[in-house]
């Protein structure tokens, strides 16, 4: 895997979120008070926006036709915006600050989202009907993800991921954790499940609950995921990004020399490149060879 690319925003700029569009063929970026958006074959910068430093952007997510990009900010507030024009189509309150991270339903109808407040909502987005409150916790919670199906939804509470069916919302499974899962990412056939923790990387089968893999790394693991074709998986660290065989765990590269930790990362919607966000105030493209 080779560097390609790269943007420098500062040292004060974290770069706290990365997201692709595959109908769209975009890139955006949350960085500090600034949202951009790019072409990412040309590198051009078509949409950038500020914000107030009460709403700082924390994560982003582009709809499944990507033409609506959904932004999740300390503020609590979640703020939707046309991909291609960046205007401001609605804003969802609910959330007490922060939000953690989103997730849109395959469909594209649903879009969850998980927050520091310790609730889980799921938003009929399109409709603006509100939310619904599926889990009240007095901890904070970190991640929320949808399987590839769309037949379940999955968050960490308290050191246990529990998979929810995404249509009762009764649990079908629980997975010990053995503390905070910071990211959470399905395998595209929906058959393993990866959650960072601290210092590594457990991998679960998600029909038996049985651990598959725990894959050490330095560091906090802020975000993990796995690449479009299911070859391979990457995770965040304390200086660098790890990248392993998916399906036998094996170690196949450290990627960096990061000045401070890296807190996002996404594969582009093609498998073809790699994007990280480090809260150095840079990203990096890494073109990838599966």
């Amino acid at each position: 895997m080779t560097e390609i690319a790269g943007l420098d925003y500062g040292p004060h700029a974290l770069v706290r979120a990365v997201a692709w569009s595959d109908p769209g063929q975009l890139l955006a970026v949350a960085s500090g008070e600034q949202v951009y958006v790019y072409v990412y074959r040309t590198g051009e910068l078509v949409r950038r926006w500020a914000v107030t430093d009460s709403a700082q952007p924390t994560c982003l997510v582009f709809s499944p036709d990507g033409g609506t990009l959904a932004v999740g900010s300390l503020d609590g507030n979640i703020r939707l915006r046309d991909a291609g024009s960046g205007e401001l189509r609605a804003t969802l309150s609910g959330h007490t600050p922060g939000v953690t991270r989103l997730a849109f339903h395959p469909s594209g109808v649903f879009l969850a989202s998980s927050a520091n407040d310790g609730t889980v909502r799921v938003w009929d987005w399109r409709a603006g009907t509100g939310s619904r409150q599926i889990l009240g916790s007095s901890f904070g919670i970190p991640a929320v993800a949808y399987s590839p199906d769309g037949g379940l939804l999955t968050w960490s509470s308290q050191g246990t991921l529990r998979l929810y069916s995404s249509e009762s919302y009764r649990v079908k499974l629980r997975l010990p954790a053995d503390g905070t899962v910071y990211g959470l990412a399905f395998a595209p056939d929906g058959k393993s499940l990866a959650g960072s923790m601290d210092e590594g990387v457990r991998v679960w089968d998600t029909a038996t609950g049985e651990v598959r893999f725990e894959l050490p790394v330095t560091g906090v693991v802020w975000s993990v995921a796995f690449s479009p074709g299911g070859d391979l998986l990457a995770a965040t660290g304390k200086r660098s990004v790890t990248l392993w065989e998916a399906a036998s765990g094996s170690l196949l590269a450290e990627l960096g020399n990061f000045s401070q930790p890296v807190w996002s990362l996404a594969f582009s919607p093609d498998g073809q490149f790699l994007a990280t966000g480090s809260l150095d105030g840079t990203i990096r493209i890494w073109a990838v060879l599966e």
